[in-house]
């Protein structure tokens, strides 16, 4: 899969985006636009799938894009049901509903792969993009890192509280931040 240097280049997003187009032609024929409950709430979720997909990826954090990536899968099931209202009360024809309906499950099975991809990939930097530099000990892939790290350290602390004394705890948190910070920094300055 290639990387991403901006939201459009995202074949997801590209797709989403043909899918709004296609609700809001949809939804402006006949009976369809007096819905005005069932027109706006597909709309806001075809909207909705777009949005999420470009804010997850303007977010700075792996975890997060996973999230908004999610919630937009979310928004094409929602069109997905809320196409079987507009057909059942005869405002699109079986061919348009079809239509669309593939639509959005081509958008969520795109979205759905792209969590895959990232899940697998061990990708924790920003953007997704290759021009991150490593080769600086405060870049953004290196603050990720740490992040992440800080945050499995987390659930060990969490996991040990009930455990271990605080002065043994506080002493935990010092050698984490040792052993992480020195590695991290060796590791991308190839010190």
């Amino acid at each position: 899969m290639a990387t991403f240097q901006k939201f459009e280049d995202i074949e997801a997003w590209q797709k989403a985006r043909e899918l709004t187009k296609e609700i809001y032609k949809v939804s402006k024929e006949r009976a369809f636009s007096k819905d005005f409950g069932l027109r706006d709430q597909v709309r806001r979720a075809s909207v909705s799938i777009m949005s999420n997909i470009a804010e997850g990826f303007e977010r700075s954090g792996t975890g997060e894009f996973l999230q908004f990536l999610s919630i937009a899968k979310g928004s094409a099931g929602e069109i997905k049901s809320q196409l079987y209202v507009a057909v059942d009360q005869e405002y699109i024809d079986k061919k348009t509903f079809n239509r669309l309906y593939r639509l959005a499950s081509d958008v969520s099975k795109m979205t759905a792969g792209l969590m895959n991809y990232i899940r697998n990939s061990n990708i924790k930097r920003h953007h997704y993009c290759p021009n991150v530099n490593l080769a600086k000990p405060h870049s953004m892939a290196t603050i990720l890192i740490l992040q992440d790290r800080l945050a499995f350290f987390d659930l060990k602390l969490d996991f040990h509280k009930g455990h271990t004394s605080a002065p043994k705890r506080k002493e935990m948190a010092y050698e984490f931040w040792a052993d992480n910070i020195f590695s991290t920094h060796r590791l991308y300055t190839n010190v």
